[in-house]
Order: structure tokens, then sequence, then C-alpha cells
């Protein structure tokens, strides 16, 4: 990893503040099993309306209601099939994390979140079966059914997401605790 990337994380360290652990996300999308209602939802509604608006508005002259109609439409549809796999490849391309003697870093694009020791409760595991996992720590939603055990129910900036060595990021994770 280059030091270089990490150099955002300066300005928050004190002066007595060393870092433990800094990675980023190994993939920048795991397809997840919640995404697939959204997935085949969307892809429906975009053949439907290829079939039903956009073929026979193309059959039809000129430029009227019925295109802006036929791409409003095809552009929801492509949206709720493809959107959130697209947001969340460009915050994940940009996310880093570092962990060091008093709190944990998420870097998501420019914005910066950080916990203290005082305010993070229990971490959640989720391994992946490739090796890799996330690391919940916070839960922004918990009244939601497994909301738990799912990093798709928790807030991008409350997980550390898709990283290689989830043994020494939760090493330096119980490092910090006292």
């Amino acid at each position: 990893m280059n030091p270089a990337d990490y150099e955002w994380a300066r300005p928050y360290l004190h002066s007595d503040e060393q870092i433990l652990w800094r990675g980023k996300p190994a993939k920048l999308h795991v397809f997840e099993s919640v995404e697939e209602p959204f997935l085949v939802f969307g892809c429906i509604w975009t053949a439907l309306v290829l079939y039903f608006f956009v073929i026979p508005t193309l059959r039809t002259e000129g430029f009227g209601f019925n295109w802006i109609l036929s791409i409003l439409f095809l552009l929801v549809g492509m949206y709720v099939a493809f959107g959130r796999l697209f947001q969340k490849t460009l915050c994940l391309r940009k996310a880093s994390y570092v962990i060091t003697s008093y709190r944990v870093l998420v870097r998501i694009r420019k914005s910066v979140h950080y916990y203290s020791k005082s305010e993070l409760p229990p971490v959640t595991v989720i391994r992946y079966s490739d090796g890799e996992g996330s690391i919940i720590l916070k839960q922004a939603i918990s009244d939601l059914p497994h909301a738990h055990t799912h990093p798709m129910f928790a807030d991008m900036r409350n997980v550390i997401h898709s990283i290689k060595d989830v043994d020494a990021a939760l090493l330096a994770i119980d490092a910090r605790k006292p």
C-alpha cells in the first residue's frame, strides 16, 4: 500500500497517536443477495418499457410527449436495476480506512468519519467465501430483521468493506480498546 494514499488521515491524528492498520476495499463491489430483487424488478421494468413505450414511440414521427415519457420510464428502470451497483462502486473506489491507537477513521470520497474508543460498540464481522470480509462498526438501522448481520443495512461510513486482512484489522481494533 502506498503511504501517500493515507496522507488524508494526518490532520486527524494526535501527536501521540499511531497508525496500527490501514487498508482499502479489496473489491469495488460485492454483489449481495439483497440486491437481487432490485435487479430483477429493474430488468423487468426496463423490458416492459422497451416493449410498450420505446418501440411504439420509434414508429411515430417527431419528438413529443411520448419520447419524454419513454425516456423517463426507461431511466427509472435502469436506475432501479443498476443504480445501487454504480453508486456503491463509486463510493468504494475512493474509500480508505485507518485504525489508530485511539480511533477508527473511515474515508468515503471526501468525507471522513471517525469513531473513538468510547463510542465504538462491539463490532460484527462478515466473512466471505473468498477469505475477505467486512467489519460493521456501528448499526445505522437496527430495527430491521438481520440488520446486524448484513453490511447492506449498515451505512457505508459505518462499515469497513471487503478487506483482505480482516484478522489484522480486528487485532488493531482490539488493541485500541482499554
